[in-house]
């Protein structure tokens, strides 16, 4: 924003003969406000007699020097979940992004109790706040099964940098009951021509 982002200016460029280039500086303005990397342009207009523009327009970027968000994933408060619930992490931008930030996530699992299509690369949107929830649907059947884990882990990306805690995992746990075991057992001696049971 000119005033505040930089210094707003107009002129005259003089080229003097054989001069085939001129500079133009853009001042701009230190702060210690988290924002997103913003532009300007300089525009050509009016031109001498005989003189003709060709690009006229340039656009200029302002990186920010601020600190960019750390991001960091835990599990939600109920680290356990039984099959068929969501399994749920939050993500946590620090400091507060100063725009939306998208976060790549990678789910995997131990077991086979995620529903299809849940495990991947996924991508989470980080609002203003600095905080947000992944769920991960979990499928209720019929198998009984040793229990298993949902991990997401948080990969690298533009506008942030990865924390340390960068991956959380919620444990699954099965519901369905152990499957009757039958087995047969061989009776006593009998004497041939007898029954055997």
């Amino acid at each position: 924003m000119a005033g505040t982002d930089y210094t707003a200016a107009s002129g005259t460029l003089t080229f003097q003969a054989g001069e085939t280039g001129k500079s133009v500086t853009v001042r701009t303005t230190a702060d210690v406000v988290r924002e997103a990397d913003e532009t300007f342009t300089v525009t050509l207009s009016n031109p001498s007699i005989g003189i003709l523009l060709g690009d006229a327009v340039a656009r200029g970027t302002i990186k920010t020097d601020e600190p960019l968000p750390v991001v960091a994933i835990a599990a939600a408060s109920q680290a356990t979940v039984t099959e068929g619930s969501k399994a749920s992490f939050t993500l946590t931008a620090t400091p507060t992004p100063a725009a939306q930030l998208t976060v790549s996530v990678t789910v995997g699992q131990s077991g086979d109790f995620a529903t299809a299509g849940a495990t991947g690369v996924r991508s989470v949107t980080i609002p203003l706040s600095g905080s947000a929830q992944l769920d991960i649907d979990t499928e209720n059947d019929d198998t009984d099964e040793p229990d298993g884990a949902v991990t997401a882990t948080v990969g690298t990306g533009q506008g942030y940098t990865v924390a340390s805690a960068s991956s959380a995992t919620a444990t699954v746990s099965d519901n369905d009951d152990t499957p009757p075991v039958v087995s047969i057992a061989g009776g006593s001696e009998i004497t041939e021509g007898g029954t055997a049971s």
